[in-house]
Order: structure tokens, then sequence, then C-alpha cells
């Protein structure tokens, strides 16, 4: 499906930077992932009560704009099971990449390139879904 071009443009503005990727400064990638994950709940402290990780334990989460992966890692470090999307490769691609830093197994999680508009999942196939 051709996208629209304002579509197109969010898309390409968010290839080229990874929403939150502005904020981690090492040149060591894992300090990088560090300093951007430390940043996003400094400046957005409410996220944990708010998401509340370790409720979703056991449960189907879908998290809908992955961007750099802190939240998504998050939901699996506390046992959801987990699936994400993201409109950009990029996104997918680092978070996949933060992942494997941690040593999470492919297995519990699934990651996908595609639309919110147009989610490539069944209806109620999830008990949460996060954006």
């Amino acid at each position: 499906m051709k996208q629209k071009p304002l579509k197109q443009a969010v898309k390409q503005h968010w290839e080229e930077e990874v929403c939150g990727i502005r904020y981690g400064e090492s040149s060591s990638r894992e300090e990088w992932l560090q300093e951007i994950e430390r940043a996003r709940y400094d400046l957005e402290p409410y996220i944990h009560g708010f998401a509340d990780f370790a409720g979703a334990s056991g449960k189907k989460v879908l998290e809908i704009g992955v961007g750099a992966g802190s939240d998504f890692a998050n939901w699996i470090k506390n046992g959801a099971m987990s699936s994400g999307v993201d409109i950009t490769d990029a996104a997918i691609a680092l978070t996949k990449g933060r992942l494997n830093m941690l040593n999470i197994d492919p297995s519990h999680y699934r990651l996908t390139q595609g639309d919110a508009e147009n989610l490539p999942f069944s209806e109620a196939e999830f008990d949460l879904v996060y954006s």
C-alpha cells in the first residue's frame, strides 16, 4: 500500500532519528542505550507508574511505536509476552539490538515493521495495548 505524503514524511523523520536517541551521547553502544533509557524516565517519570510493567507479567502486550526500545525491553524483563510494531525499520533494528545486548532470547518477543493504522494482528490478540 502506498503511503500518503505526510505519513511518508513522518516515517522518514523517524528513520533518520529514532524516537529518544538524541538523549544519548556515549560512544559505547551499551552506555548510549542506558543514557537513552535514563533520560526517558527522567524526562517522563510517570511512565513506570502508568505503564505498570510488572503488572503485565504473563500478559500479551502490544507496544505501538517501540522507538529506541526502552519500554519494550521493560515489558519483556517484567515477564510480558511482548509484541511491538513501529513504522520504521530503524526503530525495529535498534530495539532488536538492545534486546540482543540484554541477552533476551528472540523467542520471547515479536517485532514488526508496520503502520499503526493497519495493524497486522487479529482482534483481541492482546491483553494490553500500549503506545
